[in-house]
């Protein structure tokens, strides 16, 4: 599942970033050297580009100098003046020239003499770079800006503290209560409806054509009417009325007894809409009886509207009396659905199976609806007659128990006494058949088969074995040479996964053991979607059992640990160092809160329709969090980065240096946000085909990203200074505001 949108991903950040390194700086320099008119900051004077306006210079302007304007240097400046009108800084001879070639120094790196004192340096015959050494002045902004709100955090360190670890901590704590129970794959919003008949056993095929045409009665009329027409607006009035009526009298489970209180309110009125929706027309549809069973299946004419057409043949199916009708809607991914269960009863003896089979199926029944259980009539025996052979009785006329086993098989199905090849290498089994009307006979007639015993006798076959009429299973199902009988569970749509399986182990199945109604040697699982799930879990975020080493092993293997550690190894790397790594890592919890509560916003949204399949925390929304791991740290990256460059290149203070990089960095980082969340905005809201898919992978990375970006402007700065300032007391980085390392010269 996650294979080929990994590669996708890498793939497409690649070859962005080899654009973006190559094309894209060349196409900027030949689009801004055609409009070379502009304006300094702060400055009046029309200015060039200053490749245009001094072609003999090639020496490169640092990076954050704070250059004013640039002079025309082509004239020498008067006596005792400097260029651009200003006097010669130090270290300028008299009359305007630089220092010899040896002494070169580059611009906007100050040299040190031999007091210490910084002097600049000036390029050989290109323009005068006048750097200002004093603090720029402080550009007014509101109070709501980002600027003024880390202005009032620098103020005070307990200030700094508090906030920083109130969103951390409070994203981390928030985000528990909001994490939804899992599920495995969506559902999806597959045009199928299918589903089954449970009957007694023994069941004709007349009787289940009896059965088709009473089914055919109640959904004919939706596939002979068009949409839109007057037909179908009656049948819709007809189906409202029977809804209102059916749950008024109490009719549907999920708004009645145990299983509607397990739901929450806004739950139920989603199951009352849904059933209050009319069915859409029908498209095709089948019915099908085989093996002493039946299923059958619709499509709808409009393909958005795909569910109401289970609540119809459910109705349908109540119209037969004695038969348990069990629909749902096809899952994209699984025939069965993506959101169910299988309960697996084993043992070895068959009647405790059978017994805790019986029990498991009336609890689920009242908690989920009714499972599908396979075998279909593991409770329920059909006749059958059992010829037991009389040792004694047989010994006494010459016949033994193999003997009465061999007229048995002759009288029923055919004694198999061999095989005949003919060309072409087909084989035909050669089988003894008792001669007359014995074949395939009623009870009475093969008691009364005629068999001549070495003893020369004539007696009856019921002279040498007893015939029981009694009832038994149809069929006997093994799991590892057990007796089985497996209980799918379909639960509502709002029910998720997890919670399920969790009511089903850790409360029914207890409670069943605790009254005795399970017997001891009865083994209960669960398998299936709850296997997957488990293994899907403990792939992407880990299983935690407890403060153990298995626990501390599975989170550590996990892909959502080993994204976080991937990213804070590349950032510790490239960095040179373990520290500010840790503080950008701080916009990681931020994030992961912002993407449940964007999951539980559109799980909100989706509960409030009934045309969409409810979001549900399921595979494809885990591998959202992975995706927010490596993008909502730019922005954090951003930050540090410029304040690092405010630092040692610049040599300002730690307040203005953190003031200054959030001054300059906030608009690429709304920037840089915006365009991917309105860019990833329709996938969460625009419906469609494949849209319940992707719609909870939307959700947490628009949520995740919103969070951490407004969250990042406030945590990272604070948490920077912090550890800025104590790298400071310890004396690991430059004193605030020091002076740069000089440059050495050629001598």
């Amino acid at each position: 599942l996650f294979r080929d949108i990994s590669l996708a991903a890498a793939a497409a950040v690649g070859l962005s970033l080899s654009v973006s390194v190559t094309a894209v700086p060349s196409l900027a320099a030949r689009t801004l050297a055609r409009g070379k008119v502009g304006r300094w900051e702060g400055g009046n004077e029309p200015r060039r580009d200053a490749a245009a306006a001094t072609p003999e210079s090639s020496e490169p302007v640092a990076s954050g100098v704070s250059a004013r304007r640039v002079t025309d240097c082509s004239q020498p400046p008067p006596a005792g003046m400097g260029h651009g009108g200003q006097p010669p800084p130090a270290g300028i001879e008299d009359g305007g020239q630089p220092p010899s070639a040896g002494s070169a120094q580059r611009v906007g790196r100050p040299a040190l003499e031999g007091g210490g004192q910084p002097r600049a340096a000036v390029p050989h015959g290109g323009p005068t770079l006048q750097r200002d050494r004093q603090p720029r002045a402080a550009v007014p902004h509101g109070r709501l800006s980002p600027v003024a709100l880390i202005d009032w955090l620098l103020a005070s360190v307990p200030r700094r503290i508090a906030v920083a670890g109130v969103l951390t901590v409070g994203s981390l704590w928030c985000a528990r209560y909001l994490v939804p129970d899992a599920t495995y794959l969506p559902a999806g919003n597959r045009n199928l409806v299918f589903g089954f008949l449970l009957t007694p056993p023994g069941y004709s095929l007349d009787e289940f054509e009896r059965m088709a045409h009473t089914i055919e009665g109640v959904v004919a009329p939706y596939w002979q009417v068009e949409p839109g027409s007057p037909e179908k607006k009656k049948l819709d009035e007809w189906w409202v009325r029977q809804a209102e009526q059916m749950i008024a009298s109490g009719q549907i489970p999920e708004l009645s007894g145990e299983q509607a209180a397990h739901l929450s309110w806004l739950e139920r009125d989603r199951i009352r809409r849904e059933w209050l929706t009319p069915p859409p027309a029908i498209y095709n549809f089948f019915y099908v009886s085989f093996n002493g069973g039946c299923f059958m299946g619709a499509s709808s004419r409009d393909p958005a509207r795909v569910k109401p057409l289970t609540r119809l043949l459910q109705v349908a199916g109540q119209q037969i009396p004695g038969v348990f009708a069990i629909f749902h809607q096809a899952s994209l991914f699984r025939f069965s659905g993506g959101n169910n269960v299988e309960v697996q009863v084993r043992g070895d003896d068959l009647e405790h199976v059978t017994a805790a089979a019986s029990v498991l199926y009336q609890e689920l029944s009242q908690r989920f609806g009714r499972p599908r259980p396979s075998p279909a009539n593991f409770n329920l025996g059909r006749p059958e007659l059992q010829i037991r052979p009389n040792p004694e009785r047989a010994a006494a006329v010459g016949l033994s128990v193999r003997d009465v086993g061999q007229v048995v098989e002759a009288a029923v199905d055919g004694l198999f006494v061999g095989d005949y090849r003919v060309r072409g290498g087909d084989v035909i089994d050669l089988s003894l058949y008792i001669a007359g009307d014995h074949h395939g006979a009623i009870t009475p007639q093969i008691a009364q088969i005629p068999l001549y015993t070495p003893t020369g006798q004539i007696v009856p076959l019921a002279a040498a074995a007893e015939l029981v009429e009694t009832t038994a299973l149809e069929q006997i199902n093994h799991t590892e040479r057990q007796r089985s009988v497996t209980l799918t569970v379909d639960p509502p749509e709002a029910m998720a996964l997890d919670a399920v399986i969790h009511e089903i182990r850790d409360e029914i199945v207890p409670k069943l053991r605790a009254q005795g109604r399970i017997a001891p040697d009865v083994l209960v699982t669960l398998s299936g979607n709850a296997d997957k799930l488990a293994q899907a879990r403990a792939a992407m975020v880990g299983n935690w059992s407890g403060w153990n080493l298995d626990s501390l092993r599975s989170i550590v293997s996990s892909r959502f640990f080993l994204s976080v550690l991937i990213v804070y190894l590349l950032l510790a790397a490239l960095y040179e160092s373990w520290i500010y790594p840790t503080v950008i890592m701080f916009a990681v919890p931020l994030a992961v809160f912002g993407g449940f509560l964007g999951l539980s916003i559109a799980r909100w949204a989706t509960l409030l329709s009934t045309d969409q399949p409810v979001q549900q925390l399921d595979v494809l929304t885990f591998l959202g969090f992975v995706i927010l791991v490596g993008i909502v740290v730019n922005n954090a990256i951003l930050l540090v980065n410029q304040s690092l460059i405010h630092l040692r290149e610049h040599g300002m203070p730690l307040h203005e240096a953190v003031r200054e990089a959030v001054r300059i960095r906030t608009r690429p980082v709304l920037m840089t946000t915006l365009t991917t969340f309105f860019g990833q905005l329709p996938l969460a809201l625009m419906p469609g085909a494949g849209s319940e898919l992707y719609r909870g992978l939307a959700a947490v990375m628009l949520g995740g990203l919103l969070v951490a970006t407004l969250g990042t402007l406030v945590v990272v700065p604070s948490v920077f200074s912090l550890v800025a300032q104590l790298r400071q007391r310890l004396g690991r980085i430059e004193p605030v505001g020091a002076a740069v390392a000089p440059v050495a010269r050629d001598r």
